[in-house]
């Protein structure tokens, strides 16, 4: 057998890299300002620019998409900001492309490369819209970020609806390609629409708001009280601190309100291996006709691990049909228990070491083989082991339902005993784990992490959560993703597409893993 290859289990991975980024529409000077101004009352640009860095100064923010920021308000940000923030276009592009340009801190931002789409505006002209790599000057991680103004339909424009459509088609268009190589992206802008944009963006790419909402191709909820200025990321982005204000000096000095968002991302510089798994549910519906979407979901979403649990040998014989370019342990289905908990990996990425199994207590007691394997990246020759539990549920019955919880205590605590003798070899131990509680799914996770140096985007001793109160996330769902220390666990995502209802009966998982550089590199 190869050699184990360990990581060191002491390393803290570093926090996240948070940002503050906006989407802000100025209000052109157009508007406000010459002898007969189309908006009477309002104060001329140069001093609602003023008003608009001490906006960007009070609400401390780091990137910002504008709309409608013509030549004479550059000029004033030029003045004020100085080498402190720069932007793209700016002044690189005549006067109308620049409207809708990024800003950036330049303490924070490095400029790694600068594009423009052409976009089409009032009566379908084609305006080139920017979009820019930038990389963290603290982490190392790069982002794209694109900006975008569609046109909107009002009485002095006339009704702009098939506009907006394509610009929104080419949006999405561009949002797929941006980040086909994994890359996170950031979308700030004025779209003039709510739900024709919000559903085809969510639905087209995977792309999620800031502020909420649903995600995938599934059916399309809009978050509560949307506005037609959007922030979206893509899944690798996390967001939270979202804000919608209108202050009073928001108010005078533009039409629409600040939005902004936290935005955070796992650094990958120093990280040797970036994951990605899933975790599918098989079981309940039409078992048969969940296989094929599989197939199709596993690459859609760039994983390259799989968790199943529910899997019958009918279907575990389905996906070995359909699933190219994978391999999966048991390597056949004869243990009916060991097969409901298959490990799939992407043998381009890795190479199986050793497949092995153990015994843990399910249903009443009764002991059932769980999968766990040891694995070897292939470009790195790092190994990790990843473990598939599943905890019984109560028995549902048409009488009444009879608690396993005893049976899930038991069930934890042959787990524990598991990762815990995994870990002492130094090699990351990445477990995915259903709860089997219903009612409260994270207990699982949180009853392991008090007593190991496990990690997970809920927290734990050696996670974000250390000396607080371990508490399950929003929407945790049936199934939580634990990692020992040495890796980062981040980006956890239920996928409601409805490629992804077809093949899971439970919103499928997925979660991100980096894992932690040797301390010493000749390992």
């Amino acid at each position: 057998m190869t050699k184990p290859v360990a990581a060191t289990a002491t390393f803290t991975p570093p926090r996240l890299s948070t940002f503050r980024v906006a989407t802000f529409n100025l209000l052109g000077a157009n508007h406000t300002d010459g002898k007969k101004p189309e908006r009477k009352g309002w104060a001329k640009s140069p001093q609602r620019t003023e008003w608009a860095v001490q906006v960007i100064r009070n609400n401390k923010l780091d990137v910002v998409g504008f709309q409608e920021f013509q030549d004479k308000q550059r000029t004033v940000f030029k003045k004020l900001m100085g080498k402190s923030w720069a932007l793209y276009p700016g002044d690189e592009m005549p006067g109308k492309y620049a409207q809708n340009s990024i800003g950036w801190r330049t303490a924070d931002w490095e400029l790694i490369s600068k594009n423009t789409i052409l976009i089409p505006y009032f009566k379908g002209e084609l305006w080139k819209m920017p979009y820019v790599l930038l990389q963290n000057k603290r982490s190392g991680e790069q982002v794209w970020f694109a900006n975008f103004h569609n046109p909107a339909t009002n009485k002095r424009r006339g009704n702009h609806a098939q506009w907006r459509a394509k610009a929104t088609q080419l949006q999405v268009g561009l949002a797929n390609q941006l980040t086909a190589d994994g890359t996170a992206l950031i979308i700030t802008g004025d779209m003039n629409d709510k739900a024709p944009h919000f559903c085809a963006m969510t639905s087209g790419a995977m792309m999620a708001a800031a502020n909420g909402g649903s995600r995938g191709n599934g059916p399309c909820v809009l978050p509560p009280k949307p506005r037609i200025d959007w922030i979206y990321g893509s899944y690798d982005i996390t967001f939270s601190g979202y804000a919608d204000k209108r202050t009073k000096l928001i108010s005078k000095t533009t039409d629409h309100p600040l939005i902004y968002a936290d935005a955070a991302i796992a650094p990958t510089l120093p990280y040797p291996i970036r994951s990605r798994l899933t975790s599918i549910d098989l079981s309940g519906g039409k078992k048969d006709q969940r296989p094929k979407p599989v197939s199709e979901l596993l690459p859609g979403v760039g994983s390259d691990l799989v968790a199943f649990r529910g899997m019958d040998r009918d279907q575990y014989a389905a996906v070995k049909g359909h699933l190219t370019g994978w391999a999966t342990y048991p390597k056949n289905s004869e243990d009916a228990a060991l097969t409901s908990v298959t490990i799939g990996w992407r043998t381009g990425a890795w190479k199986l070491v050793k497949g092995n199994k153990t015994n843990i207590p399910h249903r009443n007691g009764v002991a059932k083989s769980r999968a766990y394997v040891l694995l070897q990246h292939r470009a790195t020759g790092r190994q990790v082991y990843l473990v598939n539990l599943q905890n019984p549920a109560d028995t549902v019955t048409a009488n009444a339902t009879v608690s396993q919880q005893s049976a899930r205590k038991a069930a934890l605590a042959a787990g524990e005993a598991l990762i815990s003798q995994l870990a002492a070899s130094g090699i990351p131990v990445w477990v995915v784990l259903g709860s089997g509680d219903t009612k409260n799914p994270g207990s699982a996770p949180c009853t392991l992490m008090k007593s190991l140096p496990l990690t997970g985007p809920i927290g734990g001793p050696a996670g974000p959560l250390a000396g607080k109160t371990c508490a399950p996330a929003r929407d945790q769902g049936p199934v939580s993703v634990l990692a020992t220390n040495g890796t980062t666990v981040a980006n956890p995502t239920l996928l409601s597409s409805a490629l992804a209802q077809r093949a899971s009966r439970f919103s499928p998982l997925l979660t991100d893993f980096y894992v932690a550089p040797l301390e010493d590199p000749a390992q």
